[in-house]
């Protein structure tokens, strides 16, 4: 019996060293394969396959975002962005689909230097603290909590699981943790059960 409990954990040692490696390595394979196919057929739908290679519908894709990202900071694609937006804006189901993914891309996408990247503690009535992430200015917080008081968005994400809820506080009642939104994730996600990276 001892033998047999022994083996299942070291089993299950080898398992949990081995599946989060053994699941990125795939994300990034179905990304990168996805991408190729995807553009390998835009790609012979125009030009000839003896110019094609493994890989460039890969390159292809990553030039397409790029060159994405690159117009969205002009006024006429803004504009034209603002037109489907609002055109999609308009069908009900889709509509709350749409915003939650790209609310939730801007967030993650926001740049280092923003309120968003920083990780706040919350203290508690009974002296817990809750680990959350600054998603909104003051400024932009009035017309959800209905008064003058400017208040702080925060999220706080939930453990083993996509979502969260987000509450408003004044900023006097935030105190600023000086670690990273990456290093706050995993230690959210995890329960706090997550290991430091080694050095």
């Amino acid at each position: 019996m001892f033998i047999i409990k022994k083996v299942l954990s070291t089993s299950g040692k080898g398992l949990a060293a081995v599946l989060p490696l053994a699941l990125s390595v795939y994300l990034v394979y179905w990304l990168l394969s996805s991408s190729e196919r995807l553009m390998r057929s835009v790609y012979l739908s125009v030009l000839p396959e003896d110019y094609y290679f493994t890989g460039l519908g890969t390159v292809l894709a990553l030039v397409f975002l790029f060159l994405v990202g690159l117009l969205l900071q002009t006024f006429l694609l803004k504009g034209l962005l603002r037109l489907g937006e609002g055109i999609i804006n308009r069908i009900p189901l889709v509509k709350s689909v749409y915003t939650s993914l790209r609310d939730f891309m801007d967030f993650i996408t926001r740049s280092a230097d923003s309120d968003a990247s920083k990780v706040v503690a919350v203290s508690m009535p009974d002296g817990s603290k809750l680990i959350g992430l600054i998603t909104a200015e003051e400024k932009d917080s009035s017309f959800v909590t209905g008064d003058k008081e400017e208040r702080v968005g925060v999220f706080f994400p939930m453990s083993y699981q996509m979502g969260g809820y987000t509450l408003y506080y004044e900023r006097k009642q935030l105190e600023e943790l000086d670690i990273g939104v990456e290093e706050a994730m995993r230690i959210i996600l995890t329960g706090g059960m997550t290991s430091k990276d080694k050095k």
